[in-house]
């Protein structure tokens, strides 16, 4: 049997972008008033966002608690504003921090240490799978016993 191609027609980005337009009202019709309000409102609170606790921050700059106070200690986390027993991040200090991580893991230096750990692995892959015991050169079933049998103990 030969296999036929099967083309699909062409339809425009404006077209599917009114489809899903379409679906997305049609969706939402089916969503009650108040599931309605609650996600326009959490939207809005968003958006009047001033500042980040640490959890709110780490969870927006997908990034671990450790990993916050670790950059803090290394000096290279976002500006901190000391807020009694709390710290508060605002927005503009989080978007200081982006900018500041993005230009440096963009410097000669990152790319450098990137491409670098990049042949660390490459080679280190390559001594593994030259190894004798990699998992590539293991016999199949299970390996003789090295104990003796209960009849060669006798002898």
């Amino acid at each position: 049997m030969a296999s036929e191609k099967i083309s699909a027609p062409f339809v425009s980005p404006q077209i599917l972008r009114e489809a899903l337009a379409a679906a997305l009202k049609d969706a939402l019709k089916l969503v009650p008033q108040i599931v309605q309000e609650e996600i326009a409102k959490a939207v809005k609170d968003e958006l009047m966002r001033k500042v980040y606790d640490v959890d709110d921050f780490c969870l927006a700059h997908a990034q671990s608690r450790s990993k916050y106070f670790e950059q803090k200690r290394e000096g290279c986390g976002p500006e901190v504003m000391d807020m009694g027993s709390q710290d508060r991040i605002s927005v503009e200090a989080a978007a200081k921090y982006r900018q500041a991580r993005e230009a440096a893991s963009n410097s000669k230096a990152a790319r450098l240490a990137r491409a670098r750990r990049v042949e660390l692995a490459k080679t280190a892959g390559r001594k593994s799978g030259q190894s004798p015991s990699h998992v590539s050169k293991r016999r199949h079933g299970r390996p003789p016993s090295k104990r003796r049998t209960s009849m060669e103990a006798a002898e």
